[in-house]
């Protein structure tokens, strides 16, 4: 079972972007039984009838295909708008398993049922409850989707479902239907080169990484903050503390089998409350006071808030059982956590080729310094059809630029992007840390728990900056290639008017500044190139939260070359040839691309990468653009 302290018969004993970012943009502007019954009979009629009018289409139709799982038909959608928390659970009856895949675009998507214990139902009605009262009031304010009046939205009808089988099933628990994403196998990888393991005569399978890194998650169920700590190693490894966890939330780290962690409280470190060991079975390790005897001391009553915010961890627990013995894969997010809205690019097999055309074609030559001024909201909303910037500076805008992308990984999902800027854009970048102001460079930090590091050792040495889109018209136009290459509408990738996009819920950003980054040699010789050892991008968001927030995508551009080693490597990239994963060489103008979330929600734990030494000769220099879904946070 991938729970510490976790039984299944206990849940019976419980009881029933940031504000820098804009300042910077802002340059312009209990019954007795028989009533019981009676009203499990009324509820049942009623979700009887409202799912014969989904099964027959009236009506409600139309919401079908944005509120089940969070996207259209099209890869074009009103972003969030329609975002609901649960809409990847079901609860009505089926007429048959592909109803819940229908519209999904990943053939690895199947569907699965889980449990959900009988006294945690009501925490999860409330989920419902708040996604209802979060679409009344955006149709209200900005009338975006017009929802019928009469609230027989798909989301509803699984609503009303949820509570008939609650007061008429008579086991203690519920069946609720969703959606995994399946590993498809390693023999599916080589359809173009085949494994140099098939001509050793052996059948094509999974070679085991040599790097047995994953990414552990803590659970704080006091109602009290604690703090995290890892215990130390070997040698000259000293006891770090991970971080500070709030009470009934999580955080995360990236670690390696038979690591020890304990939970303290925050003014005495030395002291454990519990402790743990984690292994990549058992990854998501939780402290439950409320599960020991009523006479311990740790144990302490809860508020009707608190008790909303520990069931939403119990759940966790009910809907991780049944995920991990579908997938043996353990659910890194949290319950309810819908499959990502964005496009995400299908890899198959290594080597697989998607093409795809953008407007914002290489500038081949510099224009004015006086002319690249930073854009304002009026540059944005006055342009309703962009036409590039400084056409006579670029190559063919009307003929317009392919990219290509090439799978490099199939499990985690890693594209190469050749030539994705221009010589001229990625030294205008470079540049842009000695000749602009407003980019300083400073020693890079982590996170925390938020970037899943691990705290085994030092992993980041290098320095960093941080690179508004807004900069310029060529960071811009970095910007909108990466919007044609993610499919990704460019308006969701920078702050926005209140006059723009008026049918969205908020004016954010989804991406993040550009950081700027470089990695030096080692000036002396004696001491280690500058490194970034492995770790995650995705983050793990508040549990209350109702969007789920995390890092989508990760780009990763190159913007020079001349040195030695500085290799970006997936050491846990799965293989039929390699125990090292896979390696990517840098070059100057080359993009990578990779998904930090599965298609089904949860995050992608073989994403896990670093930044190799870099042994001689240049600074090596590159840029991350990173992409959230639904919103950032």
């Amino acid at each position: 079972m991938p729970y510490s302290e976790l039984n299944s018969d206990d849940n019976e004993d419980s009881e029933s972007t940031s504000s820098e970012e804009e300042e910077y943009f802002l340059s312009t502007d209990s019954p007795s039984d028989w009533t019981q019954h009676s009203f499990a009979i009324f509820i049942a009629v009623i979700a009887s009838f409202v799912t014969f009018l989904y099964s027959k289409d009236y009506n409600i139709t139309s919401f079908r295909d944005i509120l089940r799982f969070g996207v259209e038909k099209e890869d074009s959608i009103p972003h969030h708008a329609a975002y609901r928390r649960t809409s990847h659970v079901h609860f009505c009856p089926l007429d048959s398993e592909n109803d819940l895949v229908d519209g999904l675009k990943d053939n690895n998507l199947v569907p699965f049922d889980f449990r959900i214990q009988k006294h945690l139902v009501g925490s999860l009605l409330q989920l419902y409850d708040e996604d209802e009262r979060a679409s009344i009031k955006k149709n209200v304010e900005k009338n975006s989707h017009g929802l019928e009046d009469d609230g027989l939205t798909y989301p509803k009808i699984q609503q009303n479902c949820l509570e008939e089988k609650n007061f008429t099933s008579p086991k203690r628990f519920v069946i609720g239907h969703s959606v995994a994403y399946i590993s498809p196998d390693v023999s599916t990888f080589y359809q173009i080169k085949r494994p140099k393991s098939e001509k050793a005569g052996r059948k094509i399978e999974e070679v085991a990484p040599s790097f047995t890194g994953f990414a552990a998650k803590f659970y704080n169920l006091s109602p009290k903050a604690l703090d995290l700590w890892w215990d130390g190693g070997s040698g000259a490894l000293k006891e770090r503390k991970v971080g500070r966890i709030q009470p009934f939330e999580s955080i995360g780290t990236a670690t390696t089998p038979g690591q020890s962690f304990r939970f303290s409280p925050v003014y005495d470190g030395d002291h454990a409350l519990i402790r743990f060991v984690a292994t990549a079975d058992d990854a998501v390790l939780v402290y439950d006071p409320q599960k020991h005897e009523k006479n311990d001391s740790r144990k302490e009553e809860l508020s009707n808030a608190q008790k909303h915010l520990y069931n939403l961890a119990r759940l966790n627990y009910n809907y991780e059982m049944d995920y991990f013995g579908t997938t043996k894969r353990p659910w890194l997010s949290a319950f309810p956590r819908p499959p990502p809205m964005h496009f995400m690019w299908k890899s198959d097999y290594f080597s697989q080729i998607h093409t795809i055309q953008s407007k914002e074609t290489h500038f081949t030559s510099l224009p004015k310094k006086s002319s690249l001024k930073r854009l304002t909201y009026g540059d944005y909303y006055s342009k309703k059809k962009h036409q590039p910037y400084f056409p006579e500076h670029r190559n063919d805008v009307d003929a317009g630029m392919n990219m290509t992308l090439k799978v490099l990984s199939c499990r985690p999902r890693v594209f190469e992007i050749k030539n994705f800027l221009s010589e001229v854009e990625a030294d205008h970048i470079i540049d842009l840390s000695t000749n602009n102001p407003s980019v300083k460079m400073e020693k890079s930090t982590t996170l925390g728990h938020n970037d899943a590091s691990s705290p085994q050792e030092d992993i980041r040495n290098s320095s960093n900056a941080w690179v508004y889109r807004e900069l310029d018209p060529i960071i811009d136009a970095v910007y909108r290639r990466a919007s044609d290459l993610l499919r990704i509408d460019e308006s969701l990738l920078r702050h926005r008017s209140a006059h723009e996009r008026t049918e969205l819920q908020t004016d954010h950003s989804i991406a993040e500044a550009l950081q700027l980054l470089k990695y030096s040699p080692s000036s002396d010789g004696t001491t280690k190139g500058q490194s970034y050892a492995a770790h995650h991008d995705f983050h793990y968001p508040a549990a209350a939260n109702r969007f789920q927030p995390t890092r989508f995508a990760t780009l990763l551009l190159y913007l020079n070359d001349g040195f030695e080693g500085g290799k970006t490597m997936f050491p846990r990239a799965i293989t039929a040839d390699s125990h090292t994963g896979v390696e990517v060489t840098p070059e100057k103008g080359k993009a990578i691309l990779f998904y930090n979330l599965l298609p089904d929600g949860n995050v992608d734990d073989l994403s896990q990468h670093s930044a190799e030494e870099v042994l001689g000769g240049n600074d090596k220099w590159l840029a991350n653009l990173w992409v959230w879904d639904p919103i950032i946070d």
